[in-house]
């Protein structure tokens, strides 16, 4: 640990790298005309902390503030948007190389986000924002504002290494501004509130302590650890909306190491507070390490895979939703009526308790065809039946997901149709390609022509976030059964679903196909024959169709 005492004399703006001076140049002309208008202003903010953090423990190198997008925020003794007026006037005269792209007001809390061009370099994305006080009329509600100074701007901040300032006058350029002894628990690497009433106040900030503390390898400071406990057990997290809780937990999926949030949440007794059968178990944390190494290794093609496989005109395909995945390992062990309670707790919608219980109840039939592996052997497989299973026990549902995004979960869309038990490629090629809605199939040896299609067959019911699902959780589990059917859902997953047929609806129409079921069941047994690799084209596509229909050739 170092030395709360040490003299700590850094000059920030000397120790800049070249290739910031553009920034620094562009941050000391914001100060000069905030002078001549008179206004105060100061870069505040997460971008004073990992500067100061960053200087600290690599005293003899230069930082580059550019080196990723940078995100500043900027605190104006005064009405921000009258500022950031001024500055789109005013700026042209100072400087000729830097661009404002994009201007964005929020009159309610006199704020103002600006995008700026540096030539040959970055983008900056700055806010402006009002210096004000905050009120607090209850615990957990949004406080109401007025404007103030810097001191009481930086007292509502959460934490005091969060409550740094650099001022940007010209006559104190980038001086470190400390009200609250920040710098001090930066160097005794402390998480530390800035008052008694903080959590209280505002418990999502019982998140935030840990965020910061697992992120920066810091410690929750003794005191603040039991204000922290105290506040939780006033039950301060029922003051808090669902909504909020759970932007706060989506923050924590985002981090590297989700496991190691949760296990400090677990110990606190945050997740409790939550719901008192919300735990976080050795288990998990051997599942989340799972579920991260496998996105991570694999992310190049998790990113390729395409969640919607619906039949719904302009449905939009999007991208697998890892924290949808962490939420699920923390919910699975749980009834089904315990998982829907959260759920409604967290702020999720309807179609999101409609996909999660889908998800664990697939994940069992999955387990039976592992069951029937280990029972039967790989080679042998028969009377496997697939049905597709729906959390009220009705027979033949397909449940579609077309969009999940956990920040907007009222607007996913879910539809829900009776499966087709005549159209799933059941016209019998050569008795090749052979399958129904109620999928019985014999998986046989890898090295049978059709092995991938019947694969396709039996999997394709399936939600592919049960696949993943299942894939992630029970990856690398001990046994060459489990091994097995992990590949082929791999396969399945990484080799097989994005395979599409060259040939559309339109073009079969063309070649005198009326619209209809038939068209329907061609395409289907494209697929299969592409996914195993018996047709490789276009043209191959069009040549089989003509050849197997007796359509004469142009």
């Amino acid at each position: 640990m170092l030395n709360a005492n040490l003299n700590f004399n850094i000059n920030i703006a000397d120790d800049i790298h070249l290739s910031s001076r553009t920034a620094m140049h562009l941050y000391a002309t914001f100060g000069k005309i905030a002078e001549e208008h008179g206004f105060k202003i100061y870069i505040v903010g997460g971008f004073v902390r990992d500067l100061l953090i960053y200087k600290i423990h690599n005293r003899h190198k230069t930082c580059d503030l550019l080196e990723k997008p940078v995100d500043i925020d900027i605190c104006v003794e005064g009405d921000a948007i009258i500022f950031a007026g001024i500055l789109k006037q005013e700026l042209y005269k100072f400087e000729n190389n830097i661009y404002i792209c994009n201007i964005k007001k929020h009159e309610r809390f006199k704020t103002v986000s600006m995008v700026f061009s540096i030539v040959h370099e970055n983008i900056i994305n700055i806010d402006f924002a009002s210096a004000r006080r905050e009120f607090y009329a209850k615990s957990g509600v949004l406080p109401s504002v007025k404007f103030s100074d810097l001191e009481h701007d930086l007292i509502r901040r959460d934490f005091s290494i969060n409550a740094l300032a650099f001022n940007l006058g010209p006559d104190n350029f980038f001086k470190i501004i400390d009200y609250y002894n920040g710098v001090k628990d930066i160097l005794n690497k402390k998480i530390r509130v800035l008052h008694d009433l903080s959590f209280i106040d505002d418990p999502t900030r019982i998140f935030r302590a840990v965020r910061f503390e697992k992120r920066l390898g810091f410690r929750i400071e003794e005191n603040t650890k039991k204000l922290l406990i105290d506040a939780l057990s006033k039950g301060v997290m029922d003051n808090i909306s669902g909504k909020r809780i759970s932007n706060e937990l989506n923050l924590i999926f985002h981090e590297s190491r989700p496991e190691v949030y949760f296990l400090r949440l677990e110990k606190l007794g945050a997740l409790k507070s939550i719901d008192e059968d919300l735990k976080f178990t050795s288990c998990n944390k051997r599942n989340f390490e799972k579920i991260r190494n496998f996105y991570q290794s694999n992310k190049e093609k998790i990113s390729t895979i395409k969640i919607n496989e619906t039949k719904i005109k302009n449905a939009n395909a999007t991208k697998i939703n890892i924290e949808l995945l962490y939420l699920m390992e923390l919910l699975i062990r749980l009834k089904d009526e315990k998982i829907v309670s959260i759920l409604e707790r967290l702020n999720f919608g309807e179609n999101i308790k409609k996909l999660f219980l889908s998800i664990k109840a697939e994940i069992k039939s999955i387990k039976k065809i592992v069951r029937n592996i280990n029972k039967i052997g790989i080679n042998n497989i028969s009377d496997i039946n697939i049905n597709k299973i729906d959390i009220n026990n009705k027979n033949n549902i397909n449940i579609n997901i077309n969009k999940i995004d956990i920040n907007n979960k009222e607007n996913i869309n879910l539809s829900i149709n009776t499966a087709d038990t005549n159209n799933t490629g059941a016209k019998n090629i050569g008795n090749k390609y052979i399958g129904n809605a109620n999928i019985m199939m014999n998986i046989t040896a890898e090295s049978s022509a059709n092995f991938k299609s019947r694969l396709y067959s039996v999997l394709k019911p399936f939600n592919l976030y049960s696949i993943i699902f299942f894939i992630m959780r029970y990856n690398n589990n001990s046994g060459s059964d489990i091994n097995r059917i992990d590949k082929y859902l791999k396969i399945y997953l990484f080799e097989i679903i994005n395979v599409k047929s060259d040939v559309s609806g339109e073009d079969l129409k063309k070649l005198g196909f009326k619209e209809g079921p038939e068209i329907g069941k061609i395409l289907n047994m494209l697929k299969l024959l592409k996914i195993d690799g018996a047709i490789k084209s276009r043209k191959e596509e069009i040549e089989y169709i003509k050849t197997e229909y007796n359509i004469k050739h142009d």
